[in-house]
């Protein structure tokens, strides 16, 4: 078994001839729910990529 964190809270795991995306937030850019910012000022919209 070979775990690999890609970023915060993604892992690859390779188990056997089977490898699993675990990313609870893997959605379409500009969906689903955004963190709240710190940044009052700051919009949705400057948080896309």
């Amino acid at each position: 078994m070979r775990i690999r964190q890609i970023r915060n809270a993604t892992l690859v795991i390779d188990y056997a001839a089977s490898r699993l995306l675990v990313d609870p937030w893997l959605e379409e850019a500009g969906t689903g729910m955004l963190a709240p910012s710190p940044w009052p000022s700051a919009t949705s919209s400057a948080r896309r990529w």
